[in-house]
C-alpha cells in the first residue's frame, strides 16, 4: 500500500507497506545516536537524569527480535511501514493491531526508527501519522508507545501530543519497566 510521497530537496521519500520479505532491510537502519540524557518517571512526572551512552546500532540479538515481532505483528493483521529513498529503507514504524492500555481502546506501535542521515526531515512525523491513521482505522482511539527513555525520543512523542500513560498497561511495562509508556489519543 502506498501511502504518498514528500519531495526533500533532492530526494524523495516515498512511504509504503513492507513486503515480508522486506522486514531484513530494517538492518540497513543506522540507529546511531550519542544520548546524554534519559527520563524517569518520578511521582507520575517525567524527570531528566544525565544517562551518556553512544549508540552504534543494533546488536544482533536486538535486530533478530525486532525482525521477529514484525512477522508476529504481520500474521495477527498489523502492519510494517517503512520510508524509502529509492530503494533504501531510511525509515520504519509498526503497530499492533491488538487492542492495549488500560481501556483496552489502543493499538500498540511497535517500532519507530530513522537513520541517523534522515531525522529532523519530517520521516518520523510522517510514520506516526500513518501508523495513528491506520490505528483508528483498526478501531482504536489511538497509539500505544513504549518508548526508550532518551530525551529524544521522549521529547518527540511529547511534541506530537502524547501523555503519560496512567497507568501503563501491565503487560507492556513487566518486559520494558525502564520505557516511558505513553499515549497518543484520538485528537
Amino acid at each position: 500500500k502506498l501511502y504518498f510521497c514528500i519531495n526533500n530537496m533532492h530526494q524523495t521519500i516515498i512511504y509504503r507497506t513492507l513486503a515480508i520479505e522486506e522486514y531484513d532491510k530494517i538492518k540497513t537502519i543506522d540507529r546511531s545516536e550519542v544520548i546524554s540524557e534519559s527520563y524517569i518517571i518520578k511521582n507520575n512526572s517525567l524527570i531528566l537524569v544525565p544517562d551518556h551512552q553512544v549508540v552504534t546500532g543494533f546488536t544482533t540479538d536486538e535486530l533478530a527480535a525486532i525482525i521477529q515481532r514484525q512477522y508476529t505483528i504481520t500474521a495477527n493483521g498489523g502492519i510494517v511501514t517503512g520510508a524509502f529513498n529509492n530503494e533504501l529503507l531510511v525509515g520504519v514504524a509498526s503497530l499492533e493491531k491488538q487492542k492495549r492500555g488500560s481501556r483496552q481502546d489502543l493499538c500498540k506501535m511497535d517500532i519507530l526508527y530513522i537513520s541517523t542521515s534522515y531525522r529532523n526531515k519530517g520521516i518520523a512525523t510522517r510514520l506516526l501519522t500513518i501508523i495513528k491513521q491506520t490505528a483508528l482505522h483498526f478501531g482504536a482511539s489511538g497509539l500505544y508507545i513504549s518508548a526508550t527513555p532518551t530525551r529524544n525520543t521522549v521529547d518527540f512523542y511529547l511534541k506530537h501530543g502524547t501523555i503519560l500513560a496512567t497507568p501503563p498497561d501491565a503487560a507492556l511495562l513487566a518486559p520494558e519497566p525502564l520505557d516511558i509508556h505513553l499515549e497518543l489519543p484520538e485528537q
